[in-house]
């Protein structure tokens, strides 16, 4: 299950979405995930790793951190 960020009313809301996903390492640093939704959407990206809490996601241009709960 994947769930993504919509912000497309000016409201964030969370929309679940079933699929698949892969992962193939591209360099030491960077892997590139595909997902494969179960509606015949395919989105693909490519990240680089920045540290064992950070990712670069050099293809839209963002940061993620993640988060401790």
């Amino acid at each position: 299950m994947f769930e993504q960020f919509q912000n497309s009313t000016g409201a964030g809301q969370r929309v679940h979405r079933a699929g698949t996903w892969d992962i193939t390492k591209v360099d030491s640093d960077r892997f590139r995930l595909v997902a494969k939704f179960d509606d015949g959407e395919t989105w693909a990206s490519t990240f680089q790793v920045l540290g064992p809490d950070k990712i670069e996601n050099k293809d839209y241009n963002y940061v993620a951190i993640r988060l401790p709960r």
